[in-house]
Formats: structure tokens, C-alpha cells, sequence
């Protein structure tokens, strides 16, 4: 028996058209998109794929998604959707 892993599959085309319609839909409203990498696990071509397409940042849950976007050279403004612990106030003042 063979045990079958889940698997997410991303289309970098289609993250990139879907962050150019909907910043091209909230930019007339002034409007200004973050793109939230929390579900890909901060990968950075998806990052990538939203500010080359406009979004003027990124946000992610998790302090070691945001450093792994930092890893990845990604300089925008990423912020964290959660309040971090009192212990990590700190770190998260210095990263951004």
C-alpha cells in the first residue's frame, strides 16, 4: 500500500494575474494591496510574484516566514497578521 502525501501545487501566472486584478480593482479607491503568503508557507516566488505585481508588501502568521522571505532577499514591508509574544516584541520591531 502506498500512502499518498497532500500536495499544493502553485501557478506563479495565476497568483500574478489574480494580484493584478484585484490591485488594479482597489487602486481607483486608493486602496493599497498586501499580499498574504500564510498559505504557501512564505514561499518567495509567490512573494515575488505579488510585488512585481503590484501589492506593496507581504504579510505572513509566522516570524520564521517572515525571516524566510528576508532570506530570500525580499526588501518590501512585510508585517505579521497575529501579535507576536511578549518574548518576540523586540525582534519584530528590529525586522521592520
Amino acid at each position: 500500500m502506498s500512502l499518498i502525501s497532500p500536495r499544493l501545487e502553485v501557478d506563479l501566472g495565476k497568483i500574478r494575474h489574480n494580484t493584478r486584478v484585484i490591485v488594479g480593482t482597489c487602486k481607483p479607491y486608493g486602496i493599497e494591496v498586501i499580499g498574504v503568503t500564510k498559505g504557501v508557507s512564505a514561499m518567495p516566488q509567490v512573494g515575488k510574484a505579488m510585488l512585481e505585481c503590484g501589492a506593496v508588501g507581504l504579510a505572513d502568521a509566522r516570524i520564521r516566514n517572515i525571516d524566510k522571505l528576508r532570506a530570500a532577499g525580499i526588501d518590501a514591508k512585510i508585517m505579521l497578521l497575529r501579535l507576536p509574544r511578549i518574548s518576540h516584541a523586540a525582534a519584530i520591531a528590529e525586522k521592520n
